[in-house]
C-alpha cells in the first residue's frame, strides 16, 4: 500500500525565483524563497529586489498549486526595477488557512 506523499511545495505553495540573467535559465537560479500568500510574496520579492540582496536581475512569483505568475521583477543596468504584474494578487490569507 503506498504512503500519502505530501505536495513539493507543503503549506508555502508561493515562490519567488531569483535570477541573475535577465532570462529565466535553470543555471541563472540563485535563490528561491517560499511564501504562504501571494499577497504578502509579492511585496516581499520588490524589497530583496531593491536592497539587492541576492544580485538578482529578475525575479518571478509564482503559485506552485494553481501555476499562476504573479509578477515579474526586472533589474537593469541603473538599477532600476520594473515590475509587471501578470495576475491580480488577491488576499487569499482566508482560505488557505
Amino acid at each position: 500500500m503506498p504512503r500519502h506523499q505530501p505536495p513539493a511545495y507543503g503549506t508555502r505553495p508561493v515562490r519567488s525565483d531569483f535570477y541573475t540573467s535577465a532570462r529565466c535559465s535553470p543555471k541563472s537560479l540563485c535563490k528561491t524563497n517560499r511564501g504562504r500568500w501571494a499577497i504578502k510574496s509579492v511585496p516581499n520579492a520588490i524589497m530583496h529586489m531593491q536592497l539587492d540582496t541576492y544580485g538578482a536581475r529578475l525575479c518571478e512569483v509564482w503559485d506552485e498549486r494553481q501555476g499562476t505568475l504573479y509578477a515579474q521583477i526586472k533589474r537593469d543596468v541603473q538599477g532600476n526595477l520594473s515590475i509587471h504584474y501578470l495576475s491580480p494578487v488577491l488576499d487569499d490569507r482566508k482560505e488557505n488557512l
